[in-house]
């Protein structure tokens, strides 16, 4: 996108790309498009995102083959959230269409941790710790997940580094 300004506020991509290889749910990552992005696969429209300057994922499973593909991205400088956030900031317009942070494509399995938060707490002294972990587990399988997650924390050694875990 360097020195990228659309015109008529509408920025056009495409870009041939294999897929990674391995096996299950194909996925694309844009850390960042400004502001609104439709998103093709070989001709096939596989995802819509309207919001702005945050990251997001299209599943490009059913649109995607082995060897080459055709992505194509739509960029639009203007979307109803887009104007909605500018008038609320009265200064943040920004004339841009455009990918202005990087994209990669991946792979997951059906059954996956699509988020994970870890927050520490502290004791007074600051010597022992308490670590909260929350994870989403995301099934785009036809069956039902009927599983466990388990997490272990492991001290700089690679040894266990906790007492006694408990899961909720």
């Amino acid at each position: 996108m360097e020195g990228f300004r659309a015109r008529t506020g509408v920025g056009g991509y495409r870009r041939e790309f294999e897929l990674p290889p391995g096996e299950g749910r194909v996925k694309l990552h844009f850390e960042g498009v400004y502001s609104g992005a439709e998103v093709w696969v070989n001709g096939d429209l596989v995802s819509i995102h309207e919001g702005g300057a945050t990251p997001f994922e299209a599943d490009i499973t059913a649109a995607a083959r082995p060897g080459a593909n055709l992505l194509a991205v739509r960029v639009r400088e203007h979307t109803p959230t887009s104007d909605e956030l500018d008038k609320m900031s009265l200064y943040a317009d920004f004339p841009l269409a455009g990918i202005f942070r990087q994209v990669r494509c991946f792979r997951v399995p059906a059954i996956h941790v699509g988020a994970l938060a870890v927050t520490t707490t502290f004791d007074s002294a600051d010597r022992d710790a308490r670590i909260l972990v929350r994870a989403a587990v995301v099934n785009e399988s036809p069956v039902p997940f009927r599983g466990s997650l388990t997490m272990r924390l492991s001290g700089p050694l690679g040894g266990s580094a906790s007492k006694a875990p408990s899961v909720r």
